[in-house]
Order: structure tokens, then sequence, then C-alpha cells
């Protein structure tokens, strides 16, 4: 009888291992149709004329993703210009993280921002729940504007404002 609870302890394991596992991979796929739509409602921006194409694709950013949305770049004079740094979205978290700074910005140079960091805020604007374009719209702006981002080292940290300082990269 023993024997058999064992068995029935470790079969009611798996199915809330394989059940815990559904949940995370349908969050996945629920963060991926709203990415989806996000580009789709992009393209039909950029058909109508609405914003201009976008001037390059990063392979560590995903499809149409700018480079005024990555930190600077060749759409500065379009756009603005940013901090220096390209962000993703964490498949897991679906929290926005700095992903990899570019040489010769603000993040590169004060050492501030680093790679893994979370995003929590723009300007005091909470980013969980924003899509790529507006998060790259809050950080981008004018040459030698000041944004105040919030970041955490991981989640649950404790907030940390920088104060960057928005300027052009080398490419």
């Amino acid at each position: 009888e023993a024997a058999l609870q064992s068995e029935v302890d470790i079969s009611n394991r798996k199915v809330r291992d394989a059940a815990l596992k559904l949940a995370s991979v349908t969050q996945q796929l629920e963060r991926s149709e709203r990415d989806v739509e996000e580009l789709e409602a992009q393209l039909r921006a950029v058909a109508q004329g609405q914003i201009p194409p976008p001037v390059s694709a990063a392979p560590d950013q995903g499809p149409a993703t700018t480079a005024a949305q990555q930190g600077g770049g060749g759409a500065a004079t379009q756009r603005g210009v940013g901090l220096g740094f390209t962000f993703k979205r964490d498949s897991h978290t679906g929290n926005w993280q700095v992903n990899r700074i570019k040489p010769g910005g603000f993040a590169e140079q004060s050492g501030k921002i680093v790679s893994g960091q979370i995003i929590h805020s723009v300007d005091g604007r909470k980013c969980n729940g924003i899509s790529q374009t507006e998060l790259g719209a809050l950080i981008m702006g004018a040459e030698g504007t000041t944004v105040i981002l919030g970041l955490q080292a991981k989640a649950g940290a404790s907030v940390v404002e920088v104060t960057g300082i928005r300027s052009r990269t080398k490419q």
C-alpha cells in the first residue's frame, strides 16, 4: 500500500509539473500573439505613412526594431536619440530588460546601465505591459535631453533611478 501511495504521489507531482509548464507555455504564446498584433499594427501604420519604416533590424531585438528603439543610431534624425542600449522582453517574466550596451553611448560611458537590468520605469511611467514601440518612444528624445530610468538588478529588487543624457552612439 505504501508503494502504491508513493506512485500516486509521483504521478500527482508529474501532473502538477506538467500543468505549470503548460501555464508557462500558454503565457509565452499570449505574449507572442500580442507581439505579432503590435507588429501588424506597426506595419499598417508604416503602410499608411503614419510612421517611418524601420531603418534597421537588430537580431537581438526581433523583427521590426528600429535603430531608434535600440537607443540611437540611424533613425536618430527622425525620432531622436537614446541612451546607447538595446532592450528586449524577457520571455519568462514579460519584463523589459537592458539587452546590449552600445559603444560610445551614455550607458557605456556612465557604467550605470548594464545588460540584464529590468527597465521598471521611464520618467516615472511603469514599463510593465507597455509595447516595444511605447518603450522606445519613452526612451528616445532630443539629443542632450535627460531621461530618468528606474532600473532593477532583478525582479523584486529595489528600483534605482538613473538620470541619463540622450546622445548618439557609434555604429
